[in-house]
């Protein structure tokens, strides 16, 4: 079920405080729309009460919305403010989910971050483990994709993890076929902090992999929407000026954000397949 009454960003105020707050910390709104299929929460009903006034991300896997994952508008001192930065539907099995999977197991090797913000940095390689910890079924996802096709694994996780990367990096690394490599960020740093400059990000994650003698199918990375991505923005911009539009299941967006979530697949995202 979704969380309440949600909005899509792109029918949000450019002055909402969400969407402000996205834009301080150098997100690309268009971007975030047109491949995570952002909403907000303007009415929690009350089972799901913590999810009131947040970012609403939803989770697809294998083609199906299967949840979801709120997250607070504004950085705090989380400890101290005694505030959950992310609120996660409850009843979702975390630890069979791994965020961004369907886009991310086609492309030739995986990235695996914490959480959906720092995935953001690192489209459309990563998934997110929607946590610092990566449970057994999750590991075994990410094996098996690995796995079949020995694709490298790189880890990203924030860089004040690092007994949780280790912890990781030893569990995955007898069935890593391809290879993996343990990136280091600064530990004050995680991937989302290198959103408004995500090539600087990606320096360090192809240099830090040569070094374990990975060399990953990049030399360069760009961030750019591909041209589905394009089609897909213009048709989103057509639909706020005339009619809905509907997605690739068949469903109207705006009423499925609201009505139909569990059941949304979302036009562009699902298709997007990058080609070097």
């Amino acid at each position: 079920d979704p969380p309440g009454e949600v909005m899509m960003f792109n029918e949000l105020d450019p002055e909402h405080p969400a969407v402000k707050y996205l834009f301080t910390r150098g997100y690309d709104i268009e971007k975030l729309m047109i491949r995570w299929n952002l909403m907000y929460c303007t009415y929690a009903i009350r089972k799901y009460s913590p999810a009131n006034n947040r970012i609403v991300i939803p989770i697809y896997q294998n083609k199906i919305c299967i949840g979801w994952q709120c997250r607070y508008v504004g950085d705090l001192n989380w400890k101290e403010a005694g505030v959950a930065k992310s609120y996660t539907m409850p009843g979702l099995q975390k630890r069979y989910v791994l965020y961004n999977h369907d886009v991310a197991f086609t492309q030739p090797f995986i990235v695996i971050t914490e959480g959906p913000t720092s995935c953001w940095s690192t489209w459309p390689f990563g998934v997110a483990l929607l946590g610092k910890q990566a449970a057994i079924p999750q590991q075994k996802l990410i094996i098996q994709q690995a796995s079949e096709e020995k694709k490298p694994i790189i880890l990203l996780l924030d860089g004040d993890a690092v007994y949780d990367s280790i912890r990781l990096y030893k569990s995955l690394k007898p069935h890593a076929k391809g290879g993996i490599c343990r990136v280091v960020l600064p530990q004050d740093k995680d991937p989302g902090d290198y959103i408004a400059n995500p090539e600087e990000l990606w320096n360090i994650v192809i240099t830090q992999a040569k070094e374990e003698k990975i060399n990953l199918p990049i030399n360069t990375y760009s961030d750019k929407l591909s041209y589905e991505e394009k089609a897909d923005a213009k048709a989103m911009a057509a639909n706020d000026n005339t009619s809905r539009i509907t997605d690739v299941s068949g469903h109207d967006r705006r009423t499925a954000s609201r009505d139909l979530l569990p059941n949304v697949l979302t036009l562009g995202r699902r298709n997007a397949l990058i080609k070097f």
